[in-house]
This record gives C-alpha cells, structure tokens and sequence, in this order.
C-alpha cells in the first residue's frame, strides 16, 4: 500500500503550521524590537520547523544535555517562557 498521500498531506501540516508559529514569532520578535541577524532567522526557522514534525509525527525529543542552555540569557528564556505559556493556551 502507497502512504505518499498521507506524507503528503503530514508534510503539508507540518509547513502550516510551522508557518503559523514563524509568523507568531515574528510579532512577538516585533514586540520586543527585536531583529535577529540571518544566522538567527535561520536557526529559529529549522527549530520551529523540527518542533512542528515532532508535533504532527509524535516523534519524541531526543536526550539533550541541560548545560546547553547555561549560556542563555535572562531576557531569552523570558521570552521563551511567555511563547512556551501562550503555545499552551492556543
């Protein structure tokens, strides 16, 4: 049996709504005067991207190291913390 329309139709989900959270983060990047270099854009646009896979496929995160995030800053995770809690509630 050929599952391409059911790919299809996931990896169509997956932009949508990758695209509703890139435009989402852009008001409150916006709100914030906050403009992220080309790196940036681009690091967030592949992390929201593989945030939506994980969302529609049910793929698990993999195991990460916490010291990653020792090196945010204050304002950063405050800004995750605000889009984590608004995320929740929509």
């Amino acid at each position: 049996m050929d599952n391409g329309a059911v790919k299809h139709n996931a990896g169509e989900r997956i932009n949508a709504l990758a695209e509703q959270v890139l435009t989402q983060e852009d008001g409150l990047l916006g709100r914030h005067h906050i403009v992220p270099n080309a790196v940036q854009t681009q690091m967030l646009t592949s992390h929201v991207r593989a945030m939506a896979h994980r969302s529609i496929t049910g793929e698990p995160l993999p195991e990460v190291d916490a010291s990653l995030f020792d090196e945010i800053s204050a304002e950063s995770m405050a800004l995750a913390w605000v889009k984590a809690r608004k995320w929740r509630q929509a």
